[in-house]
């Protein structure tokens, strides 16, 4: 009888005990379930992966990434939390990518720590590969003090009144964008000929650099891959940099930048008071476009932003704006016909009249100039543009 009560007892613990941890388990939660799925989508500078994370009493989820293996919370290039409740497969967007082989997880982390997924591997585009520089934010004097002495035609009444602008940070190109860069976004998003994003050759004029061919751009000319595109429309760069992640700088931060920023020395030229130091110009330039990156930078690291090409900007255009102008991130007028450009070009000279100063004009990082869209001197050989994104 004893051996039978013992029996029982025995029996009664193990179901006390197995019963103890089902309830335990439904209290003290498990390791998360954590998944990473599939790249959805690679564009502008951005990739879309599905996750996906179950779990109790999770306290974190997201995704990390890197150039190198099995990225973690505490060794990655790129963290994304997201702070949606649910459960279950999402798609997360991660940004400021260029161009590599990387690799992903999801994670979940509750009170058992934090869950890593499987590793996914996936490689972006070789356009993506644009260099950045960090511009930061703060503020400076935008334009001319005075309208400059001997100016015949008063070509800096634009310039004036120089006023204060406070900007915020922003990255910008290192470089202006290439023909190499230009004709992968074509081609990636299958641009017609007839957008006339950028002039193209045809069968009774072949001075135009790029052709179209087999249903591809191509660069038929030697030498072009890493000169700045030019023969662009506002709309084409406009649309370059929404493929690319960014836009197109306002015309305070194209003159923040070309002046060195918070860095700035106070130059005349981008990054020098001697125009041959850091542009390509009618005197030495050979009147046609150059290799970007050639001369020497200014003082955040950024090259040609006086020469070699003008620069479109985002804003419409207007030569009194400086008159009425906000004092923060100014965006330019509301409307217009003419897009701003800034930088001067390769062809610039003083032909037009000898007893001007050789080399102040256009150059110049306070000089403002404009081109009128959607028209037939829209595209012309002497303007290109350069990539902003916001920070």
């Amino acid at each position: 009888m004893r051996q039978i009560t013992l029996l029982i007892v025995s029996l009664l613990a193990l179901l006390f005990i197995s019963c103890k941890k089902d309830i335990k388990s439904t209290i003290e939660p498990d390791k998360p379930e954590v998944k990473t799925g599939e790249v959805l989508e690679l564009k502008n500078g951005y990739a879309t992966i599905s996750i996906e994370i179950n779990g109790v009493n999770i306290t974190k989820k997201g995704i990390v990434w890197s150039t190198k293996q099995l990225p973690a919370i505490e060794n990655n290039e790129g963290l994304k939390d997201y702070s949606s409740s649910d459960d279950g497969t999402i798609s997360v967007k991660i940004g400021k990518l260029k161009s590599n082989i990387y690799y992903a997880r999801a994670y979940a982390t509750n009170v058992t720590g934090t869950t890593y997924g499987n590793q996914i591997e996936f490689t972006t585009p070789d356009s993506w590969n644009i260099d950045m520089v960090f511009v930061e934010g703060g503020s400076f004097s935008m334009g001319s003090k005075d309208i400059q002495p001997g100016d015949k035609w008063r070509w800096t009444e634009n310039e004036v009144p120089q006023h204060n602008v406070i900007l915020n940070s922003f990255y910008i190109s290192k470089y202006e964008i290439t023909y190499s860069q230009f004709v992968a976004f074509l081609n990636t998003e299958k641009i017609p000929t007839t957008v006339n994003y950028v002039t193209v050759e045809q069968e009774y004029n072949d001075r135009f650099p790029i052709k179209y061919e087999n249903n591809r751009y191509v660069i038929k000319r030697d030498g072009y891959r890493n000169k700045p595109i030019n023969y662009v429309s506002w709309k084409g760069a406009e649309a370059f940099c929404k493929w690319a992640g960014g836009r197109l700088a306002t015309e305070a931060e194209w003159e923040f930048a070309a002046k060195g920023g918070l860095k700035s020395k106070g130059y005349i030229y981008a990054g020098s008071n001697s125009i041959n130091s850091v542009a390509w110009w009618g005197e030495n330039s050979g009147l046609k476009i150059n290799n970007v990156g050639q001369k020497q930078p200014n003082e955040l690291g950024i090259y040609d932003m006086s020469g070699n090409v003008w620069e479109w900007c985002n804003d419409w255009y207007d030569k009194n704006y400086y008159k009425a102008s906000p004092d923060n991130n100014p965006k330019g007028p509301g409307a217009g016909t003419s897009k701003v450009i800034r930088g001067g070009g390769f062809y610039q000279c003083t032909a037009h009249d000898p007893r001007l100063p050789k080399d102040w004009r256009f150059c110049r990082v306070a000089r403002r100039g404009s081109r009128i869209v959607d028209s037939k001197y829209e595209r012309s050989e002497s303007t290109g543009f350069r990539l902003v994104r916001d920070k």
